[in-house]
C-alpha cells in the first residue's frame, strides 16, 4: 500500500478523542502517524506533559520551542515544506492562548492534517508551513 493510501486508512480510522496535553495533542497525533509507517515511535522515551506549562518545559528543555524539539529526533530530517512528500511531518503557526506556538501534520499534497481542540482531523493549506520533516517508511 502506498503512503497516500495509508495515511488516509490511517486518518480513516482515527478516533476523535478531545485534546489532552498528557496523551492527545499535535505531537502525539504526529507521532502515531510516524509510528504507523515507519514502526518506531518519535516520541519514545520523553516524559509526559500534564499541561501547557509542562510542554513549553519540556520544548525549552529540547532546543526552546516545537521546530527545535522535532528537529532533533535523528529519524526525521529536515526539509524544506515546498519539498514536503505525503506522509511527511510538517508545522504549521498556529498560537494557542496558552503560549505554546505550532501545531504539527500530516502532509498530503498540498494540505496539512492536524488534529483541533476537538480531536478531529482538519486539513489547513501547507503553504502555512513553517518547516517539514522527511518521513521515510
Amino acid at each position: 500500500m502506498n503512503v497516500g493510501a495509508r495515511l488516509e486508512k490511517f486518518l480513516a480510522e482515527d478516533q476523535p478523542v478531545p485534546f489532552d496535553w498528557a496523551q492527545r495533542n499535535c505531537c502525539h497525533a504526529a507521532a502515531a502517524w510516524v509510528a504507523c509507517l515507519t514502526g518506531t515511535d518519535p516520541m519514545a522515551g520523553l516524559p509526559a506533559t500534564p499541561d501547557a506549562l509542562g510542554a513549553r518545559r519540556l520544548l525549552r528543555a529540547w532546543g526552546g520551542n516545537l521546530q527545535a524539539a522535532v528537529s532533533a529526533r535523528p529519524q526525521l530530517p529536515s526539509v524544506l515544506p515546498t519539498e514536503a512528500h505525503t506522509g511527511d511531518v510538517a508545522l504549521l503557526y498556529a498560537m494557542r492562548s496558552d503560549g505554546v506556538g505550532g501545531s504539527l501534520g500530516i502532509v498530503s499534497g498540498r494540505h496539512v492534517w492536524s488534529i483541533t481542540d476537538h480531536g478531529h482531523w482538519q486539513a489547513q493549506p501547507l503553504d502555512g508551513a513553517l518547516c517539514a520533516w522527511r518521513v521515510a517508511p
